[in-house]
C-alpha cells in the first residue's frame, strides 16, 4: 500500500508541474480574472460591458442555446470569434438578470471588442423603469468568482465580488439628484480606514462563506494532525504560500490562467483529504505538499484582486488587509471545526474512525467533483 501511494504521488507532481509549464505564461500576462462585468448607470440609462473568454464564452452558449433565439445584429464586427457568440445572443441575455427594484431590465446588445489574447468584451445598454431603485445584478454565465463594477455618473466605482449565479447585493442607489450609496460587501479602492476594513471583509468573505473549496482544504489539513503543533505547521506553511503568490499575481509578477488554476486547486483538495486515509501523522512531505498547495490557492485568491488596477499604496494597503481577511477566514474555519470536534466527546481512540476518515471521504469526494466539473 505505502509503495503504491508513493507512486501515486509522484505521479501528482509530475502531471501538477507538467500542466504549470505547459500553460504558465510569462512575467506580466493576461490577468487572472477571465470574466468581469461593469455597470454604469446615467440618470435612467445603464451600460453594462460583460468580458470573458470568448472561446469559453462560445461553448457555454453553445450548451445553453435552445435554438430559439432571434438573429442579433453584429454591426460591424467582424472577427468570427466575436460574431460566433454574438449568433447566440438571445441566449447570452437570457442568462443576464438586470434589476432596477423588483423590475426586470431589458438590455440589448450594442456591439462586441476582441483583444488579441481572446477576452471578448460584450456591450449592453438599457433603460431604467424606477430612476430611485436599487440596480442588482445577476448572471449564470459564469461557474468561479468575478467582480461586478458599478458606476455612476460623478461617483467612485464600486466593486463587489461573486460567486456563479449568485445575486450581488444593491450595487447602487439611484435617486433625482443622481446621488448612490455604496452597497454592502462592495470595495472602496482607498487607503481609509474604511477602505482598508472593506478589503478585510473582502479577504475574510472570500473565504466564510464564499470559498466553499478553500473551506474543505483547511478542514482536511486540520483532521490529519488535530494537535496545536500540527495545525500550526500545516496553517503556516499555506500561509507563507499563499500570501507569496497573492502579491505576485496583484503585481504583476506571475499569471496562469484560471483554466489550469481552479482544477488544481481541486484537486489539491482532493488529494489531502485522501491522503488523510492513508496516513496519520504529519510528515515533511506533507508540510511541503501544502507549501505547493498553498501557492496554488494564492493565485485563486488573486482573482478577487487581480482586475482592480491597484498601484503603489493602494495595492500594498489591498494585499495586506486583503490577506489579513484571508487568515481571519481560516482561523474561523478551524475554531468552528475544533468547536464541533471537542463538543462531539468522541475519544481519542474512536477520532479517526468516527471523523477523519468519513469526513475526508466527503471532502475527497467533493475535490474531485470540482476537479471534473473545472475541467470540463
Amino acid at each position: 500500500m505505502s509503495r503504491v501511494w508513493r507512486t501515486a504521488r509522484r505521479l501528482l507532481v509530475i502531471a501538477v508541474l507538467a500542466v504549470c509549464v505547459q500553460d504558465a505564461a510569462p512575467a506580466v500576462a493576461h490577468p487572472l480574472g477571465t470574466a468581469e462585468v461593469r455597470v454604469r448607470v446615467s440618470g435612467v440609462d445603464v451600460e453594462v460591458a460583460l468580458t470573458a473568454d470568448a472561446e469559453s464564452l462560445r461553448l457555454k452558449l453553445e450548451a445553453l442555446d435552445r435554438g430559439t433565439g432571434q438573429p442579433t445584429p453584429m454591426g460591424a464586427v467582424t472577427d468570427p470569434r466575436a460574431r460566433a457568440v454574438l449568433a447566440r445572443g438571445t441566449t447570452l441575455l437570457e442568462q443576464i438578470d438586470l434589476r432596477s427594484g423588483d423590475i426586470p431590465v431589458t438590455l440589448a446588445i450594442e456591439g462586441a471588442t476582441l483583444t488579441p489574447d481572446g477576452q471578448l468584451t460584450v456591450q449592453l445598454r438599457g433603460h431604467l423603469r424606477d430612476a430611485a431603485a436599487a440596480v442588482t445584478w445577476r448572471t449564470t454565465l459564469f461557474l468561479g468568482s468575478y467582480p461586478v463594477v458599478s458606476t455612476q455618473d460623478g461617483e467612485a466605482e464600486r466593486v463587489e465580488w461573486l460567486q456563479g449565479g449568485q445575486r450581488g447585493t444593491a450595487l447602487m442607489v439611484t435617486s433625482s439628484e443622481g446621488m448612490a450609496s455604496s452597497a454592502a460587501g462592495s470595495t472602496a479602492t482607498s487607503t481609509t480606514a474604511r477602505g482598508i476594513w472593506r478589503y478585510v471583509a473582502l479577504g475574510f468573505t472570500h473565504i466564510v462563506p464564499k470559498g466553499l473549496d478553500h473551506i474543505l482544504f483547511v478542514v482536511a489539513l486540520f483532521l490529519l494532525a488535530r494537535g496545536r503543533g500540527a495545525v500550526l505547521a500545516q496553517v503556516t506553511a499555506f500561509t507563507v504560500a499563499h500570501s507569496i503568490t497573492l502579491g505576485l499575481s496583484v503585481s504583476g509578477v506571475i499569471a496562469l490562467p484560471t483554466t489550469v488554476v481552479e482544477p488544481l486547486i481541486a484537486l489539491s483538495i482532493a488529494y489531502v483529504a485522501v491522503e488523510n486515509l492513508v496516513t496519520t501523522r504529519l510528515s515533511a512531505w506533507r508540510l511541503a505538499l501544502v507549501f505547493a498547495f498553498g501557492l496554488l490557492h494564492g493565485l485563486g485568491f488573486a482573482e478577487a484582486l487581480g482586475g482592480l488596477g491597484l498601484r503603489g499604496l493602494d495595492l500594498l494597503t489591498a494585499l495586506g488587509s486583503f490577506n489579513l481577511g484571508v487568515e481571519l477566514g481560516q482561523l474561523t474555519v478551524i475554531a468552528v471545526v475544533a468547536g464541533l470536534v471537542a463538543v462531539s466527546r468522541v475519544s481519542p481512540e474512536r477520532y479517526r474512525a468516527l471523523i477523519v476518515e468519513p469526513v475526508s471521504l466527503a471532502i475527497g469526494a467533493a475535490g474531485i467533483f470540482w476537479t471534473a466539473e473545472r475541467l470540463l
